[in-house]
């Protein structure tokens, strides 16, 4: 494949092993909505991009309750093309909805950006395909029949890229880092795509694409918005990863429900007052060590060891802590790198609590959910003793059982600490199910 070429992709691309070594031969067909990848928003996922995206638009119709229709388990099921049909006018019609049409025609690049910033987050694939695309200078152009008259799309004529090509646009700018262009009319002045398309057309000169402007968009799925929210893609990602995070904790047996009710525009203004931390206990003596979880946030600058530090020093300052049970669940704007990975095990074996650091990025899915991710659970005391009686270990005990990361994504999902031994549901061809065990170091 030669650089700067224009590749078409959809859901019946033919498939051709041309983006370099480790890339599918379908690789087109992966980079369709229509491709069975989960993506998970807001706390709710869905069985594919295009599913995601039509209960997006539901949201903005006179019955959002639809919307629910189109998440895993919903009664429209995972095929895509279903979950199109029932986005279409007459589908609407029938279910007696109507949809916000100008609502929806302001709020739908955004919407349609943050399902592949979800997928980006959550398909290890689709990131390849895109950064492959990246090093080739590849043109990603969704193909539509419509061709000039296309939104999402588009096509070639006499070697010029004619419709606005918004899908094929918004996982360049994913790819190399850039956020969605809100309010573009038309292919933006500078994009990938309106570049090509003034490349095939040289010598030539086109003139300046017109940008009509728009009023920002409302966000009906998320209540009462400011106008800042809806800019702001940074409260999306706070707001999307707290969601997530309250998901696994009522899975774990905590109490959150007065904590899911807060709007955007509430968590944006808790960002600006520095107001996000909370507290959650659980339901009865539903969790292994029976203990609180702190959530403390730290998203305006980059995590250091030195800030582990503080944060310990301040819990151990708070009455009623209890070092043993309770669990420090730290938010932070970026990954733990290994410094400060190493000052959270040097508080933990000092003394100190027990911190999980949980990045907004990591967050913007759940990992509990996903459907390569088998179930975890970590055993309680006496699970422990009842295991050690039926299972042969050896003379140091649960010590000799393989071992599993305290930062492993699903430890820290799960709040697994050192010591503690978690039990893996697998699927077997012979047993259906077979559980084996693992001990966090």
């Amino acid at each position: 494949m030669s650089a700067g070429r224009i590749e078409l992709f959809y859901s019946k691309s033919k498939s051709k092993a041309d983006l370099g070594k480790g890339i599918p031969a379908d690789w087109r067909k992966q980079l369709s909505n229509f491709w069975p990848a989960e993506v998970t928003i807001d706390g709710h996922t869905y069985p594919s991009p295009e599913a995601a995206f039509q209960a997006m638009k539901a949201l903005y119709s006179s019955k959002p309750e639809m919307a629910k229709e189109f998440e895993v388990g919903g009664s429209i099921g995972p095929d895509p093309m279903a979950a199109k049909q029932h986005g279409t006018k007459k589908a609407y019609k029938a279910a007696g909805a109507v949809l916000k049409a100008k609502d929806w025609e302001a709020a739908r690049d955004q919407a349609m950006f943050r399902i592949l910033e979800a997928r980006y987050a959550s398909d290890p694939m689709f990131r390849k395909i895109l950064h492959a695309s990246e090093e080739l200078r590849v043109i990603l152009l969704h193909f539509e029949r419509s061709a000039a008259k296309a939104y999402w799309g588009g096509a070639v004529r006499d070697g010029a890229i004619v419709g606005q090509n918004k899908l094929g646009d918004m996982m360049m700018r994913l790819r190399d880092g850039r956020g969605v262009q809100e309010g573009d009319a038309a292919a933006a002045p500078g994009s990938p795509t309106a570049a090509a398309a003034a490349a095939a057309a040289a010598p030539a000169p086109t003139p300046e694409p017109k940008v009509a402007p728009i009023d920002q968009p409302t966000i009906a799925s998320m209540g009462r918005v400011s106008d800042a929210v809806a800019a702001v893609s940074f409260t999306r990602k706070v707001f999307t990863g707290r969601a997530t995070l309250l998901a696994q904790l009522t899975k774990l047996g905590y109490k959150v429900g007065h904590l899911q009710s807060a709007s955007p525009a509430e968590i944006d203004r808790q960002i600006q007052n520095q107001e996000l931390n909370f507290v959650v206990t659980p339901t009865a003596d539903v969790s292994p060590l029976g203990g609180a979880v702190h959530v403390r946030f730290h998203i305006d600058k980059a995590l250091r060891q030195i800030h582990i530090k503080s944060l310990s020093e301040a819990i151990g300052e708070l009455d009623g802590f209890a070092r043993t049970k309770d669990t420090v669940v730290l938010v932070s704007k970026d990954l733990a790198n290994e410094s400060v990975k190493a000052a959270l095990k040097s508080v933990w074996v000092n003394g100190g609590p027990f911190i999980i650091v949980r990045a907004l990025p990591e967050l913007q899915f759940n990992v509990l959910t996903h459907r390569d991710v088998p179930p975890h659970r970590v055993l309680r005391e006496q699970e422990v003793r009842d295991f050690g009686k039926v299972v042969m270990l050896g003379k140091n005990g649960t010590k000799d059982l393989a071992g599993i990361s305290r930062f492993d994504p699903v430890s820290r999902a799960i709040l697994m600490r050192p010591g503690q031994v978690c039990e893996i549901l697998r699927p077997s061809q012979s047993a259906g199910e077979y559980n084996y065990y693992r001990i966090c170091e």
